[in-house]
């Protein structure tokens, strides 16, 4: 039976991206992009022990990959053990007491024991290209397996629903303890 690696986050498997289009020093149109990820959480559904070598969060326009983002087992385990201390601290606590995305063991490494998980709080990515990113692909590379686990995030665009209108006009009043 060959491991399994199961990526999952909260609340789903879509992601709001902001966009900012502009143009860059030399006069080509570009587009930037940011990224924030949500509880994202790796199971190790083996039931032996698997060491995570690498992480990559791959951005992609039109299905070509054009950018991406790796992250070692040194910097897993940095998020890793943060994404454990903070699940038992308020106001994570009370989350974690009514959703059963949390009802895990969590482990403070990359290296990831049988029906474990690792898990990162939240994780800010950006991308800038002269493409537009449409899709952002989570790939896991573990010691064990010669194979990438594989996770796609459908991207939402974030629309602002509120208009604000600069300057203000009228009288105006600034309250605060500055």
């Amino acid at each position: 039976m060959k491991p399994v690696l199961k990526i999952s986050q909260r609340p789903d498997n879509s992601v709001y991206v902001l966009r900012y289009d502009h143009t860059s020093i030399m006069g080509f149109s570009a587009h930037k992009c940011s990224i924030m990820i949500h509880s994202l959480k790796i199971k190790n559904d083996h039931d032996k022990p698997l060491s995570i070598e690498k992480m990559d969060f791959i951005y992609k326009a039109n299905g070509e990959e054009i950018q991406r983002n790796s992250f070692s087992p040194k910097q897993l385990n940095e998020l890793f053990t943060w994404g454990k201390n903070i699940i038992s601290l308020p106001p994570m606590l009370s989350v974690t007491k009514i959703d059963s995305f949390y009802d895990e063991v969590f482990c403070p490494s990359s290296e990831l024991a049988e029906k474990t998980c690792g898990f990162i709080p939240k994780i800010y990515l950006e991308c800038n290209h002269n493409l537009r990113v449409d899709e952002l692909e989570i790939s896991i590379k573990t010691s064990k397996s010669k194979e990438c686990f594989n996770q796609r995030i459908v991207l939402k665009d974030y629309v602002q629903k509120n208009k604000f209108y600069l300057p203000m006009k009228g009288p105006l009043a600034i309250l605060g303890n500055g």
